[in-house]
């Protein structure tokens, strides 16, 4: 079994994540195509439902 290692490129072909720290999250969850659109839309929705489990930790975990 060989080791992997970080000089020896990999057999699969990746795309690095974009970055979209610059971008306005509004813009960025208008976005109705793309997949980082429809990903940042369900998060903020699991923020707004207080059945959630995000909401669920949120009320779990003491804010000192």
């Amino acid at each position: 079994m060989n080791a992997a290692s970080a000089e020896a490129p990999s057999e699969d072909r990746w795309i690095p994540l974009a970055d979209v720290s610059d971008l306005p999250i509004e813009s960025l969850a208008a976005e109705t195509s793309g997949v980082l659109g429809r990903s940042l839309r369900q998060v903020l929705d699991g923020l707004a439902d207080t059945d959630g489990v995000i909401s669920a930790f949120g009320s779990f975990v003491a804010e000192d």
